[in-house]
């Protein structure tokens, strides 16, 4: 069996309500950005664990979209994480 230890998760289509909260669907040990839709389907996701420096840039309202910055282990370089 394979194991796997991410230390980012995204997701589309995660078709999340707004009453579901993330420690019902995601890991303790993550924080969990999330962008859903009111009709039925769609949403998106980024979960970012907790040991990783990160900062939540924007999230539009009109659209399922999120960015997130996080801090690699050299905190010299950065990356951008975009959930569409």
């Amino acid at each position: 069996m394979a194991r796997y230890n991410p230390n980012v998760v995204t997701g589309t289509e995660s078709w999340l309500k707004e009453d579901i909260s993330n420690a019902e669907i995601f890991r303790a040990d993550f924080t969990t950005f999330r962008k859903g839709r009111s009709a039925r389907g769609g949403g998106v996701f980024i979960s970012v664990k907790n040991i990783i420096a990160y900062t939540e840039l924007w999230v539009v309202d009109d659209f399922e979209v999120i960015a997130v910055e996080v801090e690699r282990i050299d905190p010299k370089y950065t990356g951008v994480l975009i959930s569409l």
